[in-house]
């Protein structure tokens, strides 16, 4: 799970979305590293979360071992759509 807190702030970071505007390739290429490191992550929980981890086997290949498939470089990506509801914990 740090790997996946770890992509996350390096996304809130690197900010790709504004970069898109700003800095295209630049933009691509952050976008290439936490994909990358989605993968990872992905195929780490694979065993754990076999479903959860299927439903990205269309936009990065489908998890066979322990080795991360290398991403295509250029394929278009559908717009992604949450793996996992929000839970809220009330504090009170």
């Amino acid at each position: 799970m740090e790997g996946a807190q770890a992509v996350n702030q390096y996304l809130n970071a690197t900010e790709p979305w504004k970069l898109a505007k700003s800095d295209p390739d630049r933009g691509r290429t952050v976008l290439f590293v936490a994909l990358s490191a989605i993968n990872g992550v992905r195929v780490a929980l694979a065993p754990y979360l076999p479903f959860s981890s299927s439903v990205l086997d269309d936009v990065l290949g489908a998890v066979e071992g322990w080795g991360r498939a290398p991403l295509d470089v250029g394929r278009p990506i559908d717009k992604p759509t949450p793996l996992f509801a929000k839970v809220e914990l009330d504090t009170d």
